[in-house]
């Protein structure tokens, strides 16, 4: 059993890896087709456009992990009343941000050209945004390895030949096509994958009390990610607005290699869930946590280095433009930041084991207040690498706060 766990482990993110590699291989392409300013707006405006999906999610991807093999409720019941949720919620939630565009839209891109547009096509990017996490929870909570593979695989290639395509063939405003882009090749693979989900959609299998315990259980959660992501946004943010895009430019690309980290550990994150969650493990939880934590700190490091090997080498034969060549000063602190942001998600596992998802909520909380002072101070003084300097100190004091709540859960349950 052991064995095929690690086969399937090692299947699975073998794709992530090809599908993250493959977006780094194409990176100089598109870096060729988008000025280091508009390739601050996408980033930029992906980057919101996840926030919004979160905001729109209710907790669901949580939830389903939570009701999937819970005995009171069929797996059916679980998947149609959670989907709909989600379909209901993220609706809500785009009619909203449509009806007050002109309210926010200044405040997030100021008066950049096509701003309209642009906001208008990350409010519709927030479905396909939302629908790909729910497939991608479906599929590692089922135990859909293969599944996974190819959904990854056929978003890989859809995406970037028509997102390349575009910006090809118009070569207008780099920004708009591929965000156009993006929306038409994500909506061709949720069609092509929502059989996975017709196979346990019905809707007179949605139940109410499970709707009710769902929303209960998971907004904290979806809470808890939306005020982790706010700070975790806000270098962004203060960067841009304090400077220019163009400074965004350098960070997003530095942060595009960075978080291949995160890429990776995601996937291991997802097989930890049916192992952490499963009773009869518990007796070995610590011990297994402390060994996930060793393994990731040495490849962390190993990845540091490999990614600064790599990034000098294609700057050394001219492959990006040493425009952004600056960022090479912190990407060993973007680094350290997505290690200890991973280790952070592995605690937090903890509140939602004990059914107090609202202790994650606090520490969002307390974390937002600091980390948005510390990050305007850096990156008023020190521009991008202060970014870096403010993000490395906002997840350590994040995790403290994780550990602090977790053993004074553990001292009240026991």
């Amino acid at each position: 059993l052991r064995n095929k766990l690690i086969k399937n482990l090692i299947s699975v993110m073998s794709i992530d890896v090809l599908v993250k590699a493959s977006g780094l291989l194409l990176l100089p392409i598109y870096l060729k087709l988008m000025t280091q300013e508009e390739f601050g707006i996408y980033s930029y405006a992906i980057g919101l456009s996840s926030f919004l999906a979160l905001v729109g999610s209710m907790g669901v991807y949580s939830t389903i992990n939570r009701y999937f093999y819970d005995r009171k409720y069929s797996k059916k019941e679980v998947v149609s009343t959670l989907f709909l949720i989600l379909v209901l919620s993220v609706t809500i939630l785009a009619i909203f941000l449509f009806l007050s565009m002109y309210v926010w839209m200044d405040f997030a891109f100021g008066d950049i050209r096509n701003s309209t547009t642009i906001c208008v096509l990350i409010i519709v990017t927030i479905f396909h945004g939302a629908l790909d996490q729910f497939f991608t929870s479906l599929f590692y909570i089922d135990k859909k390895y293969k599944e996974i593979q190819r959904f990854n695989l056929v978003r890989l290639v859809l995406v970037n030949c028509i997102s390349l395509s575009a910006m090809f063939i118009f070569s207008q405003n780099s920004v708009i096509e591929r965000l156009s882009a993006l929306i038409v090749s994500e909506l061709l693979v949720c069609i092509l994958f929502f059989k996975c989900i017709l196979q346990y959609f019905s809707i007179i299998k949605f139940n109410k009390d499970l709707a009710i315990q769902g929303i209960i259980f998971g907004y904290p959660v979806a809470l808890n990610a939306i005020l982790g992501f706010i700070y975790s946004f806000a270098d962004k943010y203060f960067i841009q607005s304090i400077f220019n895009f163009s400074l965004l430019g350098e960070y997003s690309f530095m942060l595009t290699f960075a978080s291949i980290f995160t890429v990776l550990f995601s996937s291991i994150h997802n097989f930890w869930f049916s192992f952490f969650f499963n009773p009869d493990n518990s007796h070995l939880l610590s011990h297994k946590l402390a060994q996930l934590i060793g393994l990731l700190f040495v490849a962390a490091i190993i990845f540091y280095f490999v990614v600064l090997f790599l990034i000098k080498s294609l700057f050394d034969f001219n492959i990006f433009n040493s425009i952004y060549r600056t960022g090479i000063s912190y990407l060993w602190l973007l680094v350290s930041t997505q290690f200890i942001t991973s280790i952070n998600a592995l605690f937090n596992n903890y509140f939602s084991l004990y059914n107090k998802t609202i202790y994650g909520l606090y520490v969002s909380m307390i974390s937002l207040f600091t980390s948005i002072l510390i990050i305007y101070i850096f990156v008023n003084k020190y521009q991008a690498y202060g970014a870096a300097i403010a993000s490395t100190i906002n997840s350590i004091i994040s995790l403290i706060l994780t550990i602090v709540f977790i053993r004074y859960l553990k001292a009240r349950l026991c």
